[in-house]
């Protein structure tokens, strides 16, 4: 009897993976959508995950698209585990023959039937390294590889069934109020700009920019800019330049000196423009023209998304990372980690 002959599939490449996972963000560009640019995540909060820990870089942008596209209100994304642990179902580890496991949950008071198609795939970028030991001297030295992306599903918790609305919208996930006036937005955002160690502000001239050595933000005054909201998303955005800096997050595209249209430039812009981005989408500011020409600026990175993922999906990493250390949440990622990479780099 002939046996039948085991075929597999071929082995995704890193890159691949991350064009998957990115592949909603395209998409939503490819339609034109600008508020995905413009309004990252639900204003006033975070889509969350495990322990209610908000989602990093461009996992934010994804789960805002889903959400927005089909109506959730529920911030909430949990692993089947979780659901299923939640709900109070029996967990089983069925072990087969040849040494293989699979894990099937019974009972419980969740249900997930008819998501099929429903789950996002969270993904996290990681540098590969290693550590190598001197033989003559013992010394140990830090090595870096490549980068890896590690993937794991998860679901809006408005898809489960019989899961009560305390779980679905906890009262610690509540939107805050966003300002009801224009002048209000400027009180709000300085009163977060009072809440972490942000640079120096001073209002001089036509320009704005962040000065790394002084540690200072050069803004025109705001009787000059058309509105308030357009004087805050620009003090955001060099406001999150500024926590490149090496006693904050360390970003290389602030502590080395970069030239205009270079790569590390251009990058340092994307993770500016999504940390302004979300610091205006917790404020609830929606400005249509502002919406346009930040869309017509994401539009160019389509091309770079199909380049290169991976980098995409970093500058995401970071920009979320300079929102969490201006909104005062400690990033899951410091100076040292900062420190390492760039000297990987």
């Amino acid at each position: 009897m002939a046996t039948k002959k085991k075929t597999t599939r071929p082995k995704k490449t890193t890159a691949e993976r991350a064009a998957a996972a990115l592949a909603p963000i395209v998409e939503a560009l490819e339609r034109g959508d600008s508020l995905v640019w413009r309004k990252p995540w639900h204003p006033g909060a975070m889509h969350v995950g495990a322990n209610d820990r908000p989602y990093g870089g461009a996992n934010q942008f994804v789960a805002n698209i889903i959400a927005e596209g089909r109506g959730y209100e529920s911030r909430r994304w949990w692993t089947y585990s979780r659901i299923m642990e939640a709900g109070g179902a029996e967990k089983k580890t069925i072990r087969f023959p040849n040494g293989g496991s699979k894990t099937i949950y019974t009972g419980g008071d969740y249900s997930i039937a008819g998501t099929k198609g429903k789950w996002m795939t969270v993904f996290g970028v990681f540098r590969k390294q290693w550590t190598e030991k001197d033989e003559e001297t013992g010394e140990e030295t830090t090595r870096f590889g490549g980068w890896g992306l590690s993937t794991y599903s998860v679901l809006n918790l408005d898809e489960v069934t019989g899961m009560p609305d305390s779980v679905k919208y906890p009262a610690t996930l509540a939107t805050p109020e966003n300002p009801d006036t224009d002048a209000d937005i400027i009180a709000a955002y300085m009163a977060i700009r009072e809440g972490w160690d942000s640079p120096r502000l001073r209002h001089h001239g036509d320009r704005a920019y962040y000065s790394p050595k002084p540690d200072s933000v050069t803004m025109p005054k705001v009787e000059k800019f058309l509105d308030n909201s357009k004087y805050v998303r620009t003090l955001a955005h060099e406001d999150i330049h500024s926590t490149g800096h090496s006693s904050r997050l360390n970003r290389k595209g602030v502590t080395d000196p970069t030239i205009f249209g270079t790569e590390q430039y251009a990058f340092e812009e994307l993770v500016a423009e999504v940390g302004a981005a979300g610091i205006c989408g917790l404020l609830g500011l929606n400005d249509p023209e502002d919406v346009e020409n930040s869309a017509a600026y994401c539009q160019s990175w389509q091309q770079r998304i199909a380049d290169d993922p991976v980098a995409f999906i970093r500058a995401m990493q970071h920009g979320v990372r300079a929102v969490q250390y201006v909104m005062g949440e400690a990033p899951d990622y410091t100076a040292e980690d900062a420190t390492k990479e760039a000297v990987a780099a």
